[in-house]
């Protein structure tokens, strides 16, 4: 009899059978972690986008309100690019401003997206910005 046919008579599994579950382990581990990675990047790539355009939004409301004496307030891009003359193309956020006579809160809330889905990151009228995911936070 074979040690290579004869499996009913052994007690446990070979070496080389542990080394390549341990193998193929390791390759869906890794693949996991650099999709997880991706995801990531891509969502700090995309709060990068939206803060700038709250930056935007903030120097417009700002002019806004030199020229009219008090802050505009929008409902949606639509809205801001009518009231303010701001184009914002971003379609991974949904922003809205707030606004009294003396302050505003420009919010845009995050669609879609596995990490940061319905998270908010604002902007007031101080230029504060207020980031709900950590994801779009910097290090430090």
């Amino acid at each position: 009899m074979s040690p290579w046919t004869d499996r009913e008579n052994r007690a446990g599994y070979t070496l080389l059978e542990l080394i390549i579950v341990l193998v193929i382990v390791g390759i869906l581990f890794y693949a996991g972690a650099r999709m997880s990675t991706g995801q990531r990047s891509q969502e700090i790539q995309l709060g990068e986008v939206c803060e700038s355009d709250l930056r935007v939004i903030f120097n417009a409301e700002k002019a806004y309100l030199l020229e009219k004496g008090g802050y505009a307030a929008a409902v949606d891009a639509p809205a801001i690019y009518q009231t303010l003359g701001v184009s914002i193309p971003d379609s991974h956020f949904a922003y809205r401003i707030q606004a009294g006579p003396r302050q505003f809160k420009a919010v845009a809330t995050r669609k879609s997206g596995r990490l940061c889905e319905g998270m908010q990151m604002s902007i007031t009228q101080t230029g504060d910005i207020v980031k709900e995911c950590a994801v779009w936070r910097k290090p430090g």
